[in-house]
Parts: structure tokens; C-alpha cells; sequence
């Protein structure tokens, strides 16, 4: 239920709806899992919006919490890199890293990618 009005919202140009679709792709809650998808919705919403803080933001924090679940893989570096939003990816590094000793980082990937 709540996939359908995320869907619907969406559909009437809701951003932050977007974000929420591409994490229950991302983690397989009510449909299917496909990380690639879900990295593909991420990254086009950080590209069709940019100088919208709060959706790059979301976007570039989860697109980072998927960098260090693998790794921190050169693949998927470079794969930032080739779409060009690796400086919001690093962006939200930064931010991790400068809240890590709060337990944020934990809370975070606990919350979103438990």
C-alpha cells in the first residue's frame, strides 16, 4: 500500500517519493530487489535535480552507504565517476565520516540497509 502511494506521488512529481521508491528497490521491501535499478533511479534524480540540496543529499547518502556495504568498489567508483555525480557521492562521505563517533553512520545503515 504504502509502494502504491509513494508510486502515485511520485507520478505528480513528488521528489522525495522518487528517493523512497528506489530504497524499497534497493532493498527488496515489497518488490523485487535490484540494486542496479535502484543505483540507476538514485543517480537520475541526483542529475534531474541538481540545486535541490535536500534530494541530492538523500540520494548521494545512500548511493555512499551502497559504497561501503561493497566496499568502497573501484567499479562502482568509477561508475559514479562516469555519471558524473561522484563529487555528491564524496559530499556525503564527508558528512559520514564527520558524524561517525555520534553513532550516526551505524544508525543509519542499521536504519536504511539492515
Amino acid at each position: 500500500m504504502s509502494l502504491r502511494s509513494f508510486k502515485v506521488a511520485s507520478d505528480q512529481g513528488n521528489l522525495y517519493a522518487n528517493a523512497k521508491i528506489s530504497f524499497f528497490i534497493y532493498n527488496g521491501i515489497v518488490v523485487e530487489k535490484d540494486e542496479p535499478l535502484a543505483m540507476r533511479i538514485m543517480i537520475a534524480d541526483i542529475l534531474e535535480n541538481r540545486g535541490n540540496r535536500y534530494i541530492e543529499q538523500l540520494n548521494a547518502h545512500n548511493l555512499y552507504a551502497h559504497l561501503m556495504i561493497n566496499d568502497f568498489s573501484a567499479e562502482i567508483v568509477d561508475y559514479y565517476k562516469t555519471m558524473n555525480v561522484w563529487n555528491y557521492v564524496a559530499d556525503a562521505g564527508k558528512w559520514f565520516q564527520s558524524n561517525q563517533n555520534s553513532g550516526n553512520l551505524e544508525m543509519y545503515k542499521r536504519e536504511n540497509f539492515a
